[in-house]
């Protein structure tokens, strides 16, 4: 089922009026305050970007010990695992690892496809993530 913005918006002032705040995802486009690339330090262009931030409640724990948190998320109708891989930085040159070993290869996998260096990581519950969508099967 799929619902315009007035009838979602309608929803959502009712349950606001109820005294209801659903933990909901938030979608925010363009026009946010500027934030960095980590791998250049250079402004971001924001205007063409879109926010969507997960709360906390919405990522539960894959293996139950945080290392590994999964959702599911849809971008245009096309649904996919949102996983969050906890990492932590070693030594002089901040290398990114996986916290728990049995990630690391899934870890060392993805590095290996799509890094140019470290990835900007997101931080969940206090603990540093980095984020890997993929598409359902």
């Amino acid at each position: 089922m799929e619902w315009d913005s007035d009838t979602v918006c309608a929803i959502g002032r009712h349950l606001e009026a109820a005294g209801l705040k659903p933990e909901a995802p938030q979608i925010r486009c363009g026009a946010q305050a500027p934030s960095r690339d980590s791998r250049n330090a250079q402004p971001r262009d924001t205007q063409k970007s879109i926010t969507v931030i997960v709360p906390p409640a919405r990522w539960p724990s894959a293996e139950g010990d945080d290392s590994r948190l999964i959702c599911v998320i849809s971008i245009n109708g096309t649904f996919m695992h949102l996983e969050a891989i906890r990492v932590r930085s070693r030594g002089r040159s901040r290398i990114q690892q996986a916290v728990h070993a049995k990630h690391q290869g899934d870890f060392d996998l993805l590095c290996q496809f799509g890094s140019e260096g470290q990835f900007e990581t997101t931080e969940i519950n206090g603990k540093s993530y980095v984020l890997v969508a993929t598409p359902f099967a």
